[in-house]
């Protein structure tokens, strides 16, 4: 789903009217195409969503249990040995921001799973880059209404893709993309590892 709605985007960029209807279609389609672009480009889920998700524990008996997508918050955590695990036994990294990428263990918890016993860690909780209302979610708005309107005025034009690096790697941009984009996508591309 995306998260910045038609009348968002027609409210936020000028170059489209607000009573205007006859583009609808079209510039929802660029709202699409924008975010799974800053999707793919960053590495982030950019609409947060709530699941269950199953890991198995650190190979070098660690404390921190890395997630492989951004984590806003955790309802239930559920170790491997089927034990519920409450906050008093665990906390989430970074201390201080958001988005967090690990769980680690505290007061004598340790992380447990048999993969040949199908026994995995579950995580229950709110995954994603930002949550609504924040700064990041409204950044990341802003980007995907920047891109979709680029998308929507170009989508006549006779323009080349480009190699970009972006710290996490080299992508593949659309000749000229506003450099407000740029710069969120330098900001806010997650780093594999």
């Amino acid at each position: 789903m995306p998260i910045v709605s038609l009348k968002q985007l027609k409210e936020r960029y000028r170059g489209i009217l607000a009573g205007e209807t006859g583009d609808d279609e079209i510039l929802e389609e660029c709202i699409d195409r924008a975010q799974d672009f800053l999707e793919a480009a960053s590495h982030r889920v950019l609409e947060p969503f709530t699941m269950k998700r199953m890991y198995k524990a650190p190979a070098d008996g660690g404390a921190c249990l890395l997630v492989d997508i951004d984590l806003l918050s955790v309802s239930q955590v559920i170790n491997g040995d089927g034990e519920v695990l409450t906050p008093h036994y665990w906390y989430l990294e970074p201390l201080n921001g958001y988005p967090k990428h690990a769980i680690c263990t505290k007061n004598g918890a340790y992380w447990t799973s048999d993969e040949s016993e199908g026994e995995f860690i579950q995580i229950t909780g709110k995954w994603g880059f930002a949550a609504p209302a924040t700064r990041g979610y409204a950044a990341a708005q802003q980007a995907v209404v920047y891109m979709a309107a680029y998308i929507y005025t170009q989508r006549d034009a006779q323009q080349f893709d480009v190699t970009s690096f972006v710290e996490g790697g080299a992508i593949t941009v659309p000749d000229g993309i506003p450099r407000s984009v740029q710069e969120w996508l330098k900001r806010a591309s997650r780093i594999l590892v």
